[in-house]
């Protein structure tokens, strides 16, 4: 997975774009608030970049008028 990430790249405007799906999907099912396992941060991305990916998943949400909590959590066998 990690090798598919990389060659695609991390965007602000993919993840707004990714995150507004997944809400849309989850406010039509009666859902309102979206917990975030936020595990794909770039590992060269600065601290700038990771708070712009944040706030575009943060701003899709909201714009749709959800609620996103991130929740951070270890997958096993991560390097």
């Amino acid at each position: 997975m990690a090798g598919a990430y990389g060659r695609v790249g991390h965007d602000p405007e993919l993840y707004r774009l990714a995150a507004a799906v997944g809400a849309a999907e989850g406010l039509l099912s009666g859902v309102t608030t979206v917990a975030d396992h936020h595990l794909n941060w770039p590992a060269d991305a600065t601290a700038d970049d990771t708070v712009a990916l944040a706030a575009a998943t943060v701003d899709a949400v909201r714009g749709l008028g959800g609620r996103l909590v991130f929740v951070r959590g270890e997958r096993p066998g991560r390097p």
